[in-house]
């Protein structure tokens, strides 16, 4: 049996729903990491955001596993011609490439419309922070609401203050 939840072929689908509303810019994996995080669960962090998915009592953990799982998923969109990589001076980053705004086109689905009104929500609402910011403000909202977190953070050195 496959795995389909957190699989490269989930996260890369996910990524290009981001990565279409960049087709001229790009973004940073830690970005990407964020994005995909509010695009779950972005109430649990900006009131303001709807959740795509349940709140979950480890929704936390998503947050702090993801890394390894998106340099996964952003190899397959790269090897396969779905997004751009640019390497500069200041690091690494992505952006959509001329297939993945029709790539995502051809996902029209109930969920697929929920997810990317749900991604142009979070752009809306994070565009104004840096990464950084967008990185301590999830960090901090999820240490004072997640008790495995709080657990997790001084495992992680991470602290609430």
């Amino acid at each position: 049996m496959s795995k389909i939840y957190s699989s490269d072929v989930e996260i890369s689908l996910r990524l290009m729903a981001i990565l279409q509303y960049y087709p001229d810019s790009s973004v940073s994996i830690e970005r990407l990491v964020a994005y995909d995080y509010l695009t779950l669960h972005g109430n649990d962090v900006f009131p303001e955001l709807e959740s795509l998915h349940p709140k979950s009592p480890n929704s936390s953990n998503e947050f702090l596993i993801k890394r390894e799982l998106f340099k996964r998923g952003l190899h397959l969109l790269i090897s396969k011609e779905l997004i751009g990589v640019n390497i500069s001076k200041t690091g690494i980053s992505y952006q959509g490439g001329p297939l993945t705004a029709k790539f995502c086109k051809k996902l029209n689905s109930a969920y697929s419309e929920k997810l990317y009104q749900a991604v142009r929500s979070v752009i809306n609402t994070c565009a104004v922070y840096s990464d950084q910011e967008l990185e301590d403000r999830i960090k901090s909202k999820l240490l004072t609401q997640d008790t495995i977190f709080k657990n997790e953070s001084v495992f992680l050195n991470y602290s609430n203050g």
